[in-house]
């Protein structure tokens, strides 16, 4: 879909045999790019389809990754955050969830390959927001927990 500057793909096109029970493997793998910054949102898509995303499409890259399922083990492989190379990682999870999502796995990979991330667990909802200026873009990253804001983060990059 292309609606002026924004362009929005699925790239999760694929049908795991065996796997149709699993509603995690037909689950929407979204990219967007907005004015040129580019994120995915990765909804709960298990690691056998990242792989094959990355496999079919090896340039495809990420600004701004949502971690899949939540943070679990099942998503987020080494492999496929090292091809995305996304500057900004964001867990949605719960707090205190029956889960233990995220799973401390998934948090030492993205340590391990030093990528940043946010997590709603801790820091409530995460609203983020693309300012484009004429030499850099600058996202503004606002943590609110109980309807108050907790951090207010400016990130700038240069065009």
């Amino acid at each position: 879909i292309q609606i002026g500057d924004i362009s929005i793909r699925n790239y999760n096109i694929y049908e795991e045999e065996g796997q149709k029970a699993d509603d995690n493997y037909a689950s929407g793998v979204y990219y967007t790019a907005i004015k040129g910054k580019r994120i995915l949102v990765t909804g709960d898509a298990p690691k056998e389809i990242e792989e094959k995303i990355i496999r079919d499409h090896p340039e495809l890259r990420a600004d701004i990754v949502k971690i899949s399922h939540h943070g679990s083990n099942t998503s987020s492989s080494p492999n496929f955050l090292s091809q995305i190379q996304p500057e900004l990682a964001v867990i949605s999870c719960g707090t205190n969830n029956r889960y233990h999502h995220p799973n401390i796995e998934t948090l030492r990979t993205l340590d391990m390959l030093h990528i940043p991330y946010r997590r709603t667990d801790l820091e409530g909802t995460i609203q983020l927001s693309l300012v484009v200026f004429s030499s850099f873009f600058q996202y503004n990253l606002v943590a609110r927990k109980y309807a108050r804001t907790i951090e207010y983060f400016v990130c700038r990059y240069r065009k």
